[in-house]
């Protein structure tokens, strides 16, 4: 965060936060550790509301129109991300992992992962279109269940927000489950790896 104050200490990042805010007399990007109180007293349901505008305004104004696939679909990346580790078993929600040593030892790992679904604007600006926590119901379940679980809802959340959006989804071959692939007649998808050579799947529900 730290990193962020100089280089977004310019007019229009400070304008908007003047939006946000309210405060029509902030002057400079305040400190990271204001943002972070500030964002703290929002609620995910707000700022979900606001990213929502923010994609929906972009997609309207046609400015990265070009970086669209075949000049129609836009692409989304899903891919799951570790946020915190534990050695003990921080709540109810977490997952977990064991470890096989080479000296013959086991150690069990508690994690929180979190789902991210990424619009790709161009080759270098992607921005975030969806976001889902992974949890476990339960230790029996395995890894890769609980992000299909995980990755379904948060396609069917996409697909409430953008219901007339053409999407190319793209990830690993985790996402190639026929859960993934079937959706609503109404929302084209485009199937495809993220490997190089990969062939893509044009699927109508």
């Amino acid at each position: 965060m730290r990193s962020m104050e100089e280089p977004f200490n310019e007019e229009e990042c400070i304008r908007t936060l003047r939006l946000l805010s309210g405060d029509q007399n902030l002057e400079e990007m305040p400190h990271c550790d204001t943002l972070n109180y500030y964002l703290e007293k929002l609620s995910p349901a707000c700022l979900s509301n606001l990213r929502k505008q923010m994609v929906k305004k972009l997609i309207w104004n046609k400015s990265f129109y070009k970086g669209r696939l075949l000049g129609k679909y836009w692409r989304v990346i899903l891919d799951g991300t570790g946020l915190y580790y534990f050695k003990e078993k921080h709540c109810e929600n977490c997952l977990v992992t064991k470890i096989d040593w080479k000296d013959g030892k086991t150690q069990t790992r508690y994690y929180h992962k979190v789902l991210e679904a990424k619009l790709v604007l161009s080759d270098r600006i992607v921005i975030s279109l969806g976001t889902e926590f992974i949890e476990n119901g339960e230790e029996t379940v395995t890894k890769n269940d609980c992000e299909l679980n995980v990755a379904r809802c948060l396609l069917d959340q996409i697909k409430k927000e953008y219901p007339r959006l053409p999407i190319c989804i793209q990830g690993d071959a985790l996402y190639a489950a026929g859960s993934i692939m079937s959706g609503s007649p109404c929302w084209q998808r485009v199937m495809s790896g993220s490997s190089k050579g990969t062939a893509q799947r044009k699927s109508k529900g």
